[in-house]
């Protein structure tokens, strides 16, 4: 249904704004139209924001309980969301000192650990966490290296001249390689009409 999206939108609205009263109302409106309609998609997002929420606030007990809750759910049947979960509840136990729980959590996010910002910046905290400092530096400027190529790449796709403009084939390829660094062409291109655009 259409409006399980709005709902995931508005419980990671509550979550930037640290708003517990919040994303606890809208988690028992999701809840309760889980327990009608059946959507454990909502179900998840929504233990994952509860989650985080409530260890940004200190209720680590309970944000465990709510992480574990949405690891349960995605295991197996949702990667994406289940790599967020991972994510956040190794966020959690380095909140707790408890670096090796947060190590393996990482380990079972995988190759997406490097692709995703959340996942670098638990990756460094973990490296600083253990006082290697130059290393959670190099990790995080790979993360800024690959957020401006793939902006470059996606303000070349973006240039209204068409021959300037990756081919549909093109731009498809560089998605499919699961954001990688793109071909340096099009990072040119990307930056070309960035600079028409601030110019």
């Amino acid at each position: 249904p259409t409006g399980v999206y709005p709902c995931c939108d508005m419980l990671h609205a509550c979550e930037l704004a640290g708003g517990i009263e919040r994303v606890a109302h809208w988690c028992a409106v999701a809840d309760a139209f889980v327990a009608t309609y059946g959507c454990p998609f909502l179900y998840a997002v929504c233990r994952i924001y509860y989650g985080s929420v409530r260890a940004a606030t200190g209720r680590c007990d309970d944000a465990g309980r709510e992480l574990a809750a949405a690891l349960r759910i995605t295991e197996g049947a949702s990667p994406g969301l289940h790599a967020r979960a991972l994510v956040r509840m190794a966020s959690l136990r380095l909140r707790q000192g408890r670096l090796e729980e947060a190590e393996g959590l990482l380990s079972g996010v995988g190759a997406a650990v490097q692709d995703e910002a959340e996942a670098a910046l638990s990756v460094a905290a973990l490296l600083l966490a253990r006082g290697d400092g130059p290393a959670a530096s190099r990790n995080l400027e790979q993360r800024m290296h690959h957020l401006a190529t793939h902006r470059s790449h996606l303000a070349a796709a973006l240039d209204p001249d068409p021959a300037r403009r990756p081919s549909a084939a093109a731009f498809a390829s560089g998605l499919r390689q699961g954001r990688r660094a793109w071909a340096s062409s099009d990072i040119e291109r990307g930056k070309a009409y960035r600079a028409r655009l601030a110019g």
